[in-house]
């Protein structure tokens, strides 16, 4: 029995999380399987976004429908640990994700915990905040700032791999980091 693609998501249920899945259209395009993908069509919010577009003089002023803070972080998660190349892009969207909510990074970790429990009844929450606590978070292995998600996210912004800028950004996201992590474990903690 051959499986077959369901939904307009292209989700293969037989494909291993980090192999590429064929997308339709003879196109000849992929994108890789990642833990969660099918939840992205339950978690996105409506944003206005307006830009000029200078090539034709124009303003363009668009509702969008974007992902989830919950389920951009589930994939990005996920795309840190499976990837083989491209993480540092994958440490800074997850650092930026959670500087750029609109209420801060503590505010990310509250949702991210209320919308997993509220909306997918799954573990994609636990192990995509495990992910992230093991490539971030300090804990006996070593301090946070030391471990691969702050140092790739401070080599993705910083020419030198080094000097204090290198030092400032991995610290920057090894702060913004734990304040989602702390926000999310309270909100995740049995109330007594």
């Amino acid at each position: 029995m051959q499986n077959k693609p369901s939904g307009a998501s292209g989700y293969a249920p037989d494909r291993r999380a980090g192999t590429a899945v064929p997308l339709p259209g003879g196109s000849g395009l992929s994108a890789h399987a990642i833990p969660g993908r099918s939840l992205v069509v339950r978690d996105h919010e409506t944003r206005r976004v307006v830009v000029e577009d200078p090539m034709r003089d124009i303003v363009l002023d668009e509702d969008i429908q974007v992902a989830g803070i919950s389920i951009s972080l589930v994939l990005k998660a996920h795309a840190l640990k499976e990837r083989a190349v491209g993480k540092g892009k994958d440490a800074y969207d997850i650092v930026w994700s959670l500087m750029a909510h609109p209420d801060g990074p503590a505010a990310a970790g509250r949702e991210f915990a209320e919308r997993a429990v509220d909306e997918f009844r799954s573990n994609h929450r636990t192990q995509s905040l495990a992910i992230i606590r093991r490539r971030f978070a300090d804990d006996e292995r070593g301090a946070g700032v030391r471990k691969e998600g702050p140092t790739l996210y401070a080599a993705f912004l910083t020419e030198e791999q080094s000097g204090a800028a290198f030092q400032r950004r991995r610290q920057e996201a090894s702060i913004v980091v734990a304040q989602f992590i702390n926000a999310a474990d309270e909100a995740m903690s049995p109330k007594r």
